[in-house]
C-alpha cells in the first residue's frame, strides 16, 4: 500500500484487535472478508484462495462495506451493513424507519419524493408538543436496548433504546402516534434519552465512538418543526405533507446520522420535474447575518442529499436550457430519465445515491470491483486473467444475495432480484497502458459483460 492507500485502509477498513492491541494488517482484513463471503454459499477452497490472492494484490475487491464488517458480529446482527447502495420510495411513513436504519448501518440511500408518492401518505397531526427530559445517563447494565412507550391520559413517554433498532423504532413510534386515530387523545410527547450511551463512549460492535443523545434530540425537534410548519401552511390540524416536507425529513435524518462525531450520510432525492419548491430546495441555503453570509440553520439539512429531477416526460427546450444553466452554476439538480430506465428495467422506480444502479423500491446492491489496470503487464492486457477475475466478482456478488436480510420487505426484493453489481476502476489507465483501440475496448467490455452474466447464471 502507498501512503495514501495505507491511510485510507487504516481509517476505513482495518478493525481494531483488542487481544493484540493493534489494528488489522491488510492480509488479515482480506482474509476476514473473503472467509465471510465464501461462507455464504458452497465455495471451493481453490476459488477462495484465488479470490484472496487477487484482493490481496489489489486486482479486485469485495464491497468496501464487507471489507469493514465481513465476518464480524456486525455482519451477523446487521447483514444489511454489507450493502453500499439502497433505494426506496417514500410512500408510507415507515419508509423513514428504514431510511434511518440503513444510514446508521452504513448504506447510501436514494429516496423518491414525487407528488404521487406524497399523495399516498395519510394525514398527519401538526399540533403535537414534544418535551425532552433532561439527560441523566443510566449505568450500562440498566440501559434499554429497544424503545419503550408508556401512556398516561394525555401524553406518551418514549424511552429510546441504546441500539440502532431502538433509534429507528423511536422514529417509527413518532410517526405512528401522529398518524393513527387511536392516539388522538395524546397531546404531549415526552422523550427520555437516559439509555443512550454518552458521547465518546466506544462502540464495541460497529467500531468508532458514540454520538450521544444530542443528535437524536435535534432530529426529532427538527422533524416536528417541519410537521408543525405544514399545519401552519395548510391551516389544518391534520394535513398532508408535501414533497418538500418529505425531502426535508429525509435530509434531517441524514444530518443526524453521526459516527464518532462525523456525519456519515449519502443520500439522493428524486423530485418531480414541475415541483419548483423541491427543485430550488438548495437555492437559498445562505442568508446575510450582520453583514456576513452564513448558512441558514433552519434549512442547513438540505445539504445532505444530491437532488435529481425525475423526468417522466421529455422536458421542453426552455426547461432543458434552464436545467443545464442550473447545473452549470451549482452542479444540481441532476436528472433521471424514467423512460430510459424503464426500458432497461421494467420495475424501475429510482436509483442509489451515485445514480448508476436502477432499482425497485426496497432494492439493494452489493458492489464488487475489478481494478482493470492491474491486468496489464509489459504493455499487454491479460484478458484471460481479467475475465477470470470478473467471473469471481459475479460469484462473490451472488453469494451476498444468499444472506437473509433483517428487514422482511427488503429481503423479499433481494431474493426476487438477486442483484449482482460488477464495477470497474482504472479503465482509462488500462487503455493507455495497453494502448487499446476503440474496437478493442468494445471487445473487452462485451467480454466482461458476458463473463459476469454467465458466471451469475451458473452459480
Amino acid at each position: 500500500l502507498n501512503c495514501k492507500g495505507s491511510f485510507v485502509f487504516t481509517r476505513t477498513y482495518s478493525r481494531y484487535l483488542p487481544k493484540l492491541n493493534r489494528r488489522e494488517f491488510w492480509w488479515e482484513t482480506v482474509r476476514r472478508a473473503v472467509e465471510y463471503n465464501c461462507s455464504l454459499a458452497p465455495t471451493s477452497r481453490e476459488e477462495a484462495e484465488i479470490l484472496f490472492d487477487n484482493i490481496y494484490h489489489m486486482k479486485q475487491f469485495l464491497s468496501g462495506r464487507t471489507l469493514w464488517v465481513g465476518n464480524t458480529k456486525v455482519a451477523a446482527e446487521y447483514p444489511m451493513a454489507n450493502y453500499n447502495c439502497a433505494f426506496e420510495v417514500i410512500d408510507d411513513f415507515h419508509a423513514y424507519h428504514d431510511l434511518f436504519y440503513l444510514l446508521m448501518v452504513g448504506s447510501g440511500v436514494g429516496v423518491r419524493v414525487l407528488k404521487e408518492d406524497a399523495a399516498k401518505l395519510p394525514k398527519i397531526r401538526t399540533d403535537m408538543k414534544i418535551l425532552h427530559k433532561a439527560y441523566n445517563a443510566r449505568p450500562k447494565e440498566e440501559r434499554l436496548e429497544f424503545t419503550n412507550l408508556a401512556f398516561t391520559k394525555d401524553d406518551v413517554t418514549i424511552s429510546i433504546g441504546d441500539s440502532k433498532e431502538g433509534w429507528a423504532q423511536a422514529l417509527d413510534h413518532y410517526f405512528n402516534i401522529l398518524t393513527s386515530n387511536e392516539y388522538n387523545r395524546i397531546k404531549t410527547m415526552i422523550v427520555e434519552y437516559d439509555s443512550i450511551r454518552p458521547r465518546g463512549e466506544r462502540l464495541k460492535v460497529f467500531g468508532g465512538t458514540a454520538s450521544g443523545y444530542e443528535s437524536m434530540m435535534t432530529m426529532l425537534d427538527k422533524i416536528n418543526k417541519v410537521v408543525a410548519a405544514a399545519g401552519v401552511r395548510s391551516g389544518e390540524l391534520r394535513t398532508k405533507l408535501q414533497p418538500i416536507d418529505l425531502l426535508d425529513i429525509a435530509n434531517i435524518i441524514g444530518e443526524n446520522v453521526v459516527s464518532g462525531g462525523v456525519r456519515r450520510t449519502s443520500e439522493i432525492g428524486l423530485i418531480d420535474q414541475e415541483d419548483e419548491t423541491c427543485i430550488k430546495a438548495k437555492s437559498n441555503l445562505y442568508k446575510q447575518i450582520n453583514g456576513r453570509w452564513e448558512i441558514d440553520k433552519s434549512i442547513s439539512h438540505r445539504q445532505m442529499s444530491n437532488n435529481s429531477i425525475f423526468y417522466r416526460r421529455k422536458p421542453t427546450r426552455e426547461q432543458l436550457h434552464w436545467h443545464i444553466q442550473q447545473m452549470r452554476y451549482s452542479g444540481e439538480p441532476g436528472w433521471i430519465n424514467e423512460e430510459a430506465g424503464a426500458k432497461r428495467r421494467p420495475n424501475f422506480k429510482g436509483c442509489n445515491p451515485c445514480g448508476e444502479i436502477l432499482l425497485d423500491s426496497h432494492g439493494l446492491c452489493n458492489l464488487t470491483t475489478i481494478n482493470v489496470k492491474a491486468f496489464v503487464k509489459d504493455g499487454k492486457l491479460d484478458l484471460e486473467g481479467l475475465l477470470a477475475a470478473q467471473r469471481l466478482s459475479a460469484r462473490a456478488g451472488f453469494r451476498m444475495t444468499c444472506r437473509e436480510l433483517e428487514m422482511h420487505s427488503w429481503n423479499q426484493v433481494q431474493q426476487r432480484d438477486r442483484l449482482v453489481g460488477c464495477s470497474m476502476t482504472g479503465w482509462q489507465d488500462m487503455v493507455n497502458a495497453a494502448n487499446l483501440s476503440r474496437d478493442e475496448q468494445i471487445y473487452v467490455l462485451k467480454a466482461m459483460r458476458e463473463a459476469a452474466r454467465k458466471a451469475a447464471d451458473e452459480i
